[in-house]
This record gives structure tokens, sequence and C-alpha cells, in this order.
């Protein structure tokens, strides 16, 4: 009889260079034109939907912030896991979910 190979699997989150990331600060995010400018660097030239979660401590300062899906012109599926994996392991207590629409159409955050 066979053994039984037991994978080992270590989560790991990469970290992407954003035009614009050097200028991004930590500061709390009281507002949602605070969260709107921490995010445009991500969003500003996208030509798909995307879904994004920030990440806060306590004092609502930004922990990560990480782009949850990419999808198509006008749509965006989202695995509330990813959502959460990305949170537990920046420690985040907080969150905040942006999306985007190509379009133009708007840029808002609710």
């Amino acid at each position: 009889m066979e053994k039984e190979v037991v994978k080992f699997i270590r989560l790991k989150q990469e970290r992407i260079k954003i035009e614009g990331w050097e200028q991004l600060s930590a500061s709390a995010i009281s507002t949602p034109y605070d969260t709107a400018n921490l995010v445009e660097p991500f969003l500003k030239e996208a030509d798909r939907e995307m879904m994004l979660v920030i990440g806060l401590d306590t004092k609502n300062k930004p922990t990560v912030i990480s782009i949850i899906s990419i999808g198509t012109l006008n749509q965006s599926t989202v695995l509330v896991r990813e959502i959460f994996k990305t949170l537990l392991l920046a420690n985040s207590i907080r969150f905040i979910v942006v999306h985007n629409h190509p379009s133009g159409d708007t840029l808002s955050i609710v």
C-alpha cells in the first residue's frame, strides 16, 4: 500500500508596482474621499471592472490593498473567501470594498 503524499501550501501575497504608489499615505481613512484618493492609482486606467479590498487596523489606517477580482467590461465575480483570506493574512480588523465602472460613468464609494 502506497503512502499518500501530504502537500504543504504556503499562502503568499504578492506586491505589485502601481504608478504613484510611493505617494500613497497610510493615514487613517475617515471619509469616502480618503478612500477614493487611496485607490485612484489602482483604478484610473482600468479597462475592466475590478473589485478591491482595503484592510484597516484599529485606527482605520490601511494594512493592505488587494485586487480581489478583475472582471470584464460590465461585470466582476468575487469570491468571499478571497476577501477574507487577504484580510486575515494582513491582520486587518476592518475593511472597505471598492468597485469601479470602466465606462467612466462613476467611480463612487458608497
